[in-house]
């Protein structure tokens, strides 16, 4: 199909006004219908118009002029080299076919020797070149692109050299080809955006290796989608998508409105290779707004950068679903924010493979610690093994929702986050189970030589837990303002490596210890092996409210009988704790001994229900007393307001 193409001189006015009005210029003016064929451009069609008239609108010789004949594609590079110096300028409506939305205004450059790529310059000869007219973004329609949804494989040898992977490939899709076409132009150039229009636009192997300043934008997440074709093998590196990777200058990489499918689903072989529809490394800034990666042989996102100040990561309103690993990686690079951003249904593709996180933060080794991680009203839901983890880093999470118990056929499963060896913060977040009642979030100290070794902490403020328990494994922990709710996974501080532990302001309601998480302590709230720094508790509350049990066959997930336990405890201190310092004051517990086993039909049995397990107090649903100092043994203890 031809497409339809005006020439004239570049001298005088050369473009028509918006309102169509005919030009008139001196010299012949040329309509010309030019189909540009990939790599070749053949055949141009041209009526000759001797009177110097042109109708932009009119697609017939409006000037009365004779002399209509077509010319081949050497006799239009002729035409073009006739006119010297002085160029032709043309107008193209179509790339491979007219509308495809590849036309745009082009003029004859002689002697010009560009590589040919459609998008750009078009028409090689020795005498010179079309080349395309434009300021600013390109578009992928312009090198042919037609997101068509086309997956047919042809040949077409590609490589690129870098840091830390290089890779070569002998075919491609259409498409895949189009867009590679498009990231050489822009890179040859030192940068610059490229748009690519609504459409499903699918790919092989990785389109080459980004390392120049690049905007990527799309119409829209689930409109523009670049998309591995299946037969894309999921067991050999390379067979991503998109990877960034400068090594040598720091370099700003952005993607805008558009989703990545990796096509993980439908891919054979799966294993832990470099198939990532997105991943980072080296000196980048990389901005992320409006983007959706899913169904990823691997991760979603694998951001490896190097770990310094002048790196970063600013990602808004992004969507990472759906790996065979994990949602994300984050493995190297500081500075990096997550606002309004899910990551969900890590590890499971396939069946998936460990860690099989939403998000993992993971260096590769504990002393590339990572620092300036943030993640602001984000959510975190179904995985195979935890929701959330880190490791050697710092990061604060500001609002965030956690839900667990979906994802995997084990009720203990997925953690609703599982933090080490770093600095972690939680700031006014949400962490539920409402399907098992029994999520938790662990914290454990980690050992290993490191840049936080000796000062790790997780702080917790302001957070809510419902149906879900907290357990602290060693670390230095803050717990402050915090509520807990309808749990069968207790609130359990613990660890033979243990530091310093702050609990202000906490509010347990209809909590138990079902499975003895607490290591044979029973209670709802225990302290059991804090060793080293100080032990503060000021202002806890822990009561069981029938009125607020949940409801129909939920509310039987709370029941010891279907655990292993049949004690269940308020309060456990653990005796002879004999950190540096320690106070106790102003808890409160009730409804362990009476309310509790009442309300599911256990005996009552004053060895087995109590509101306070050690120290062992009266319970409340008997006596008003207050408590006195207890069998509770630190160097120096007061322990004083609290009641039964």
């Amino acid at each position: 199909m031809a497409t339809t193409v005006a020439v004239y001189p570049r001298e005088g006015t050369t473009y028509p006004d918006a309102a169509g009005a005919p030009i008139t210029a001196a010299g012949a003016i040329v309509d010309v219908s030019k189909y540009i064929r990939d790599a070749i451009g053949a055949g141009f069609l041209l009526t000759f118009d001797p009177l110097g008239n042109y109708q932009p609108d009119d697609r017939t010789d409006t000037g009365g002029g004779s002399g209509t004949g077509s010319l081949s594609f050497s006799q239009s590079v002729a035409l073009g080299s006739s006119v010297g110096s002085s160029g032709l300028v043309a107008t193209t409506r179509g790339a491979l076919s007219e509308g495809d939305g590849g036309g745009g205004h082009w003029y004859w450059s002689p002697g010009d020797s560009t590589a040919e790529n459609i998008g750009t310059c078009c028409g090689a000869s020795p005498s010179g070149r079309w080349l395309r007219i434009h300021d600013g973004e390109i578009s992928a329609r312009w090198f042919g692109a037609k997101g068509n949804g086309a997956t047919t494989l042809q040949s077409y040898s590609y490589s690129f050299s870098g840091t830390p992977y290089s890779f070569s490939f002998t075919q491609q899709t259409a498409d895949g080809v189009a867009l590679i076409k498009a990231l050489n132009y822009l890179r040859n150039i030192g940068g610059g955006k490229l748009y690519i229009p609504a459409g499903t636009y699918y790919v092989y192997g990785c389109l080459g290796q980004i390392d120049f300043p690049l905007e990527i934008r799309g119409d829209g997440i689930g409109k523009t989608i670049i998309k591995n074709v299946s037969s894309a093998p999921g067991n050999t590196d390379g067979y991503g998508i998109f990877l960034v990777q400068p090594q040598s200058t720091y370099t700003s990489v952005g993607f805008e409105n558009l989703t990545l499918d990796g096509n993980g689903a439908a891919r054979t072989g799966l294993l832990e290779r470099v198939t990532y529809p997105l991943a980072v490394y080296g000196k980048t800034r990389l901005r992320l707004t409006n983007v959706e990666s899913r169904n990823s042989p691997v991760d979603c996102l694998l951001i490896y950068a190097e770990n310094s100040r002048n790196t970063s990561v600013q990602a808004v309103n992004c969507r990472f679903d759906s790996a065979f690993r994990n949602s994300v990686s984050l493995s190297g690079g500081w500075n990096q924010q997550y606002t309004n951003c899910f990551f969900l249904n890590g590890g499971q593709v396939q069946g998936g493979t460990l860690p099989g996180y939403c998000l993992d933060i993971e260096p590769d080794v504990p002393s590339n610690h990572m620092e300036g991680l943030r993640f602001s009203n984000c959510h975190f839901q179904t995985s195979l093994n935890s929701l959330a983890g880190g490791v050697w880093s710092e990061a604060e999470f500001v609002g965030c929702n956690f839900v667990g118990g979906d994802g995997t056929a084990d009720v203990t499963m997925p953690w609703l986050g599982v933090f080490s060896g770093g600095h972690f913060a939680f700031r006014s977040c949400k962490f539920t189970d409402l399907i098992h009642y029994r999520g938790n979030f662990r914290i454990y100290n980690a050992t290993e030589s490191g840049y936080y070794l000796g000062t790790q902490y997780v702080e917790l403020d302001g957070c809510h837990f419902e149906g879900c328990g907290i357990a602290g494994y060693g670390p230095s922990m803050r717990v402050i303002g915090c509520t807990v709710m309808n749990s069968a996974f207790p609130v359990v501080f613990t660890g033979d490596s243990a530091q310093s532990l702050e609990v202000r302001q906490l509010v347990m309601t209809n909590v138990v210890d079902a499975y003895n998480e607490g290591n044979g302590s029973n209670a709802a709230f225990a302290v059991t092996s804090y060793v080293e720094g100080f032990v503060i508790i000021d202002g806890v509350s822990i009561r069981i409210d029938p009125t607020k049990l949940p409801v129909g066959s939920d509310k039987a997930k709370l029941d010891l009988s279907a655990s292993a336990t049949d004690t269940a405890y308020g309060i456990f201190l653990q005796p002879t704790l004999s950190g540096i310092e320690g106070r106790v004051a102003n808890v409160h517990v009730s409804g362990y001994y009476r309310k509790y086993p009442t309300a599911y039909s256990h005996t009552l049995d004053d060895n087995k229900f109590r509101d306070w397990g050690t120290p062992n107090l009266p319970p409340a649903d008997t006596s008003g007393q207050t408590a006195g100092p207890g069998s509770i043994y630190y160097k120096s203890c007061t322990m004083y307001g609290n009641s039964v």
